[in-house]
């Protein structure tokens, strides 16, 4: 006998893609900016400001779900066999004229990190986040007053951790049109010095997702954030953390589409 441990009823029908992504997304600033373009952005790229002056640095707590991949038809995947997480950190900038965010910190976890190689891939030991599957469930799980917690650790220290809570229900057209553009950079290590620092870059990768793709509504509210003293206390040299804007949204799409690579100049 199957049984559903998850507590919600799984949809009859399957989501026709190849991969669900449920994304808890904040955009804050800081008061080290100097620190952050070190951190983030290589040389040629610099800063791009929104309507208000403001650089817009990123954090995205992601977990992802591989509908085909189901043990049992209909039942909504296992996290320990058919899903993985990973944070995303990254800053706005201007990448061939036109707006994107490149995620220069990818940190996955040890299931992910076997699968994708020449990432910054910082490991998640521990990864957690409020358990809702709109394009699985239903949305009818989420709505106004909806409370989200995400948060990553490794080695029991703190990457970083997130709470929404939802004041308002958008369609997906309230997202900004660059919203599906962003950049990830790809690494080889530095052998003269050890595995232990911070790789050489090597490659960029450009995504823009095509419009076929599925976006569920966009979950929008009070948003929290705040970084650990992982790395040796690395992200807390970002200074004062002021969350901006914070919200839900999930997405399916298949790879393969509309993806180019550049190398790094």
């Amino acid at each position: 006998m199957e049984i559903n441990t998850l507590g919600m009823k799984p949809r009859e029908s399957c989501c026709p893609h190849a991969i669900i992504q449920n994304f808890i997304n904040f955009d804050f600033t800081v008061s080290n900016l100097e620190a952050a373009k070190k951190m983030f952005l290589p040389a040629p790229l610099e800063p791009r400001m929104d309507e208000d002056g403001d650089v817009i640095l990123t954090c995205g707590f992601v977990d992802s779900a591989f509908p085909p991949m189901r043990e049992v038809d209909g039942e909504i995947p296992d996290p320990n066999a058919t899903e993985f997480s990973e944070c995303a950190l990254g800053m706005s900038c201007t990448v061939n004229g036109k707006p994107s965010i490149m995620n220069t910190w990818i940190l996955l976890d040890h299931y992910a990190g076997a699968l994708r190689r020449g990432f910054n891939r910082s490991v998640i030991d521990s990864f957690a986040r409020t358990r809702n599957h709109p394009m699985l469930e239903g949305e009818e799980h989420i709505g106004i007053g909806s409370r989200m917690f995400a948060t990553c650790t490794n080695d029991g220290a703190l990457y970083a951790r997130g709470s929404l809570q939802v004041k308002e229900v958008h369609d997906p057209s309230w997202l900004d049109e660059h919203f599906f553009d962003w950049g990830q950079l790809r690494y080889l290590p530095d052998m003269a010095h050890g595995d232990d620092v911070r790789p050489l870059i090597h490659q960029a990768s450009l995504y823009h997702f095509p419009s076929k793709f599925e976006v569920s509504k966009v979950y929008s509210g009070d948003g929290k954030l705040a970084f650990g003293d992982t790395m040796y206390g690395l992200f807390q040299d970002l200074g004062e953390i002021r969350v901006k804007r914070a919200f839900f949204v999930t997405f399916a799409y298949t790879y393969g589409s509309e993806e180019f690579l550049c190398d790094a100049k």
